[in-house]
């Protein structure tokens, strides 16, 4: 009287594999897609947050410094490539078009005037994990190549052009040609008019205190000026962002000077990379 009941388990059985060969290769699937489709839809979800929020950006150069150096230890980056077209070159004009850049220009620490080509260009999104809190920095990353022996790297903010980073490597050819000093001794010099003037420029009153450290410096056997680096706390109400001006003649003449807010560029691979 067992056997029918033995048989009719077996059945059974035989019948619930035939079922999960057929159909669980397909619901496995089905787990991959809806997988698939969920990370698909929370990063575009990701991406239209952060883009949405980058309505709210702030346009004023010292609320929105300040705030990053209030929050410098909770950002992430995301980057793009950009073409080099027409609009790449009106826009980087636009940034290299400031009194900053003129005041450097009379001071001799840049060419008067120069022409370049874009080497390379991209777009530099700094962002709060938060993503409730938005953008913090919405920046263009550019190499110029200006002349032979003559090239310059800019970070400079996508709404206001405000520079972030200008570094430039002159060759002794290059410093001749453009009738250039050949050592470090203008920008050494006047590190600290700079400091004023950069601090104006960030939306930062000097009188109300720069600090100033100057970090390293030395000199070669000839007595001129090797390198230096010097750093300008520029002060908020509870924290401070540093600024770097920098220099080192290299070999053969090579001039290397950088101007920086080193916080916003150590965050940027191209520029953390080469160093300061």
């Amino acid at each position: 009287m067992k056997k029918p009941v033995v048989y009719g388990v077996c059945t059974l059985s035989l019948l619930l594999l035939i079922a999960a060969a057929c159909f669980l290769p397909q619901l496995v699937f089905q787990i991959e897609d809806a997988y698939r489709m969920g990370r698909t839809w929370s990063e575009e979800r990701t991406g239209l947050a952060v883009e949405n929020l980058n309505m709210d950006y702030e346009m004023s150069v010292d609320k929105r410094l300040e705030s990053f150096a209030e929050n410098v230890d909770s950002f992430f980056v995301s980057g793009t490539e950009l073409l080099t077209d027409q609009e790449s070159y009106m826009v980087t004009g636009a940034a290299l078009e400031q009194d900053i850049i003129w005041i450097l220009q009379d001071l001799g620490v840049l060419p008067a005037y120069f022409s370049y080509d874009i080497i390379q260009m991209k777009r530099y999104l700094i962002c709060h994990e938060d993503l409730n809190k938005g953008i913090a920095l919405s920046t263009y990353y550019c190499e110029l190549q200006i002349s032979d022996g003559f090239q310059v790297k800019v970070l400079f903010d996508e709404k206001t052009n405000t520079i972030y980073c200008l570094r430039f490597e002159l060759t002794q050819e290059a410093k001749d040609a453009y009738g250039m000093e050949s050592d470090l001794s203008v920008a050494h010099t006047n590190n600290y008019d700079l400091g004023y003037i950069f601090a104006y420029y960030y939306g930062i009153d000097p009188e109300n205190g720069l600090e100033t450290i100057l970090e390293d410096f030395g000199a070669g056997g000839d007595g001129e000026l090797d390198f230096f680096s010097v750093k300008i706390l520029l002060p908020y109400d509870f924290t401070s962002l540093s600024l770097r001006i920098s220099g080192r003649e290299e070999k053969e003449g090579l001039t290397s000077m950088s101007f920086q807010i080193s916080e916003i560029a150590e965050l940027i691979p191209e520029l953390a990379e080469s160093g300061s």
